[in-house]
């Protein structure tokens, strides 16, 4: 399966429907943002946080929990798919250990 990079393309036009100012304009939408908080992090053996700005690599599996078309005048057709994410593991985290153990040795 190959990734799509789903950065917003028309930035402009977001800004005047959502009175905001050039700079505060999202880059990717608001829907494709994930949180995870303390229960999901343990959960995913996530002891170490990430810098913020770095990148790691998530594979899930969602269920569909809802589907929604709806004509608009003028517009064309909408449509709208809900997501439930039910199992998921992220990659790329920093191990700490490893890297230490990598620069200094096994400490012996």
């Amino acid at each position: 399966m190959e990734l799509v990079n789903m950065k917003m393309e028309d930035n402009e036009e977001y800004a005047e429907t959502a009175l905001m100012g050039p700079e505060d304009v999202p880059t990717y939408p608001y829907c494709l943002k994930i949180t995870l908080q303390d229960e999901q992090l343990q959960k995913l053996g996530l002891e170490e946080m990430p810098e913020v700005g770095s990148e790691v690599k998530i594979l899930a599996i969602a269920k569909v929990t809802d589907l929604s078309e709806t004509e608009v005048q003028d517009e064309g057709t909408e449509k709208r798919m809900g997501l439930q994410i039910t199992d998921m593991a992220v990659e790329g985290m920093p191990n700490l250990d490893s890297i230490a153990e990598k620069l200094y040795g096994g400490g012996e």
